[in-house]
């Protein structure tokens, strides 16, 4: 099923996203100096960015399964 394919993909595409938010929050704590702060400070605007798209994809793909049920399958003894 090519769809659950696409969300395995997208759900590992929002792990790497929370784990770089964390990572860069991280080195945010552990930097100093204005110019070292506002370049991770974009980062870490960009990478949240980046994972709210991704969930609101995830969202509506959930949303669609809701709305479109797929019809199950049975097999035939």
């Amino acid at each position: 099923m090519p769809e659950s394919g696409f969300k395995q993909d997208l759900d590992g595409q929002i792990s790497i996203a929370r784990r770089t938010i964390a990572e860069l929050m991280e080195r945010a704590t552990a930097t100093t100096g204005s110019g070292a702060e506002e370049a991770i400070a974009n980062r870490i605007n960009e990478q949240q960015d980046r994972l709210d798209k991704l969930l609101k994809q995830r969202e509506a793909m959930d949303s669609d399964r809701v709305l479109h049920p797929q019809p199950s399958r049975r097999q035939d003894d």
